[in-house]
């Protein structure tokens, strides 16, 4: 297996999450640390370190994206299965002898385990469970694994064919995580978290209602609608995106109204909502109570919605 690690400026805790890789129970793996450019002391870190039973390759280059960075450690991954882990984050202890027995028994295209927050799935009781594209698609899209990629297992010549869009700069996990979905025939669900996931405050939030800079709401629902067109052939996986579609527009919209500054993107977001309204009432998990939410967000003036939503707040 190999383990990459994109970093930048990561020398208060890129230590920690190789250490973790170093105690997995004798696992022999190779880790790919690329260093993306980083201005702090990362470099000299990871150089002096030792490991026992890690095969560690450094691999510098100028400050092109954590996206970039991932490509660049797929291209000089030699191991079967690839994962992905950021710099802050630490494995479980014993879990890639845990999933090391998937690979070898089922030779998988994908494993897909839980979040730490996930709660107890009701798939199965076993532990792991071969699941369907619209199961695996489900998983990703109510939480219990979602876009986060320290949680999934990848098999590495699926990988070079996907690959991450460098234009994509938020959700770009999530939407390598579905293209991946779309090339997997054998999907595995493991029923446990794979590692330990650190939310630095410094770091991108992946709260959509966080997210209030006009470019990061525009671009989050423009690659749910890119996600949606590659799921046209399987109607119900679909379904399950457009639900988180309209979601997040919904979200977007409702955050905006508190942020004047953003008028462009509030438009934008309500223009889009707009379209969706006449499928809105044919889509079976779109609730009664939202579609009525989704139409008043589009057609109410936007003065009045702000002032219901203070006397809400009030």
């Amino acid at each position: 297996m190999s383990i990459i690690i994109p970093v930048f400026n990561g020398h208060n805790f890129i230590l920690n999450c190789l250490r973790s890789i170093e105690n997995q129970d004798n696992e022999e793996v190779e880790v790919i640390v690329v260093n993306d450019g980083s201005t702090d002391d990362t470099k000299n870190i990871v150089e002096n370190a030792t490991f026992e039973n890690i095969t560690l390759k450094m691999i510098n280059q100028s400050n092109k994206g954590v996206s970039s960075a991932r490509n660049t450690g797929i291209r000089e991954a030699r191991g079967k299965y690839l994962l992905f882990l950021d710099a802050d984050d630490t494995l479980i202890p014993n879990i890639l002898f845990e999933t090391k027995k998937i690979l070898v028994q089922h030779n998988p295209d994908l494993i897909l385990g839980k979040t730490s927050s996930a709660s107890q799935s009701s798939l199965t009781n076993d532990k792991t469970k071969r699941i369907d594209m619209n199961i695996a698609v489900e998983k990703v899209l109510n939480g219990e694994t979602g876009g986060y990629l320290g949680c999934k297992i990848f098999k590495r010549n699926i990988s070079k064919e996907v690959m991450f869009d460098k234009n994509i700069n938020i959700c770009e996990d999530l939407y390598f995580t579905l293209l991946f979905l779309l090339r997997s025939n054998k999907i595995f669900w493991f029923k446990e978290p794979l590692y330990n996931y650190t939310q630095r405050v410094d770091s991108i939030s992946h709260s959509f209602s966080n997210l209030i800079d006009e470019n990061n709401n525009w671009k989050y629902v423009t690659v749910i609608s890119k996600i949606q067109e590659k799921f046209h052939k399987y109607p119900v996986a679909e379904k399950y995106i457009y639900r988180t579609l309209i979601s997040y527009e919904i979200d977007g919209i409702i955050t905006l109204l508190s942020h004047p500054d953003n008028y462009l993107t509030l438009k934008k977001l309500r223009y889009q909502l707009r379209k969706e309204i006449p499928k809105i009432f044919l889509k079976q998990n779109i609730s009664f109570f939202q579609s009525i939410v989704a139409v008043s967000l589009a057609f109410v003036p936007i003065a009045i919605l702000r002032k219901i939503k203070q006397k809400i707040k009030d």
